[in-house]
């Protein structure tokens, strides 16, 4: 599942890999160990895939949602509220700054 989603979705995946490591929701990534929420990825990436995942194309609201569903899904803990806004704020900007390159 991560390969063809990651086949499928490839500018999708990392920027949500590296936006959620970096605003870290939960707080429970340690230096030197990414990928905590590659299975909060998934889930977004599969709610996302009616979208074709085009993060450039996702409304805030929509993207909040879905960040919070794939948390609710694997970890089942409240987020901290300011890194899910930081994790909202950095996927877009990403998804701005690829969009227009």
């Amino acid at each position: 599942m991560t390969r063809v989603l990651r086949q499928r979705f490839p500018d999708a995946f990392e920027a949500l890999d590296e936006c959620l490591d970096e605003a870290d929701p939960l707080d429970i990534v340690y230096p030197g160990n990414p990928h905590e929420y590659s299975d909060v990825v998934l889930e977004v990436l599969v709610l996302l895939a009616q979208e074709n995942a085009d993060l450039s194309h996702i409304g805030r609201q929509r993207l909040d949602g879905v960040l919070r569903q794939g948390l609710a899904r694997r970890f089942g803990e409240d987020p901290i509220e300011a890194r899910v806004e930081l994790a909202v704020d950095l996927i877009l900007l990403r998804a701005t700054m690829t969009h227009q390159s």
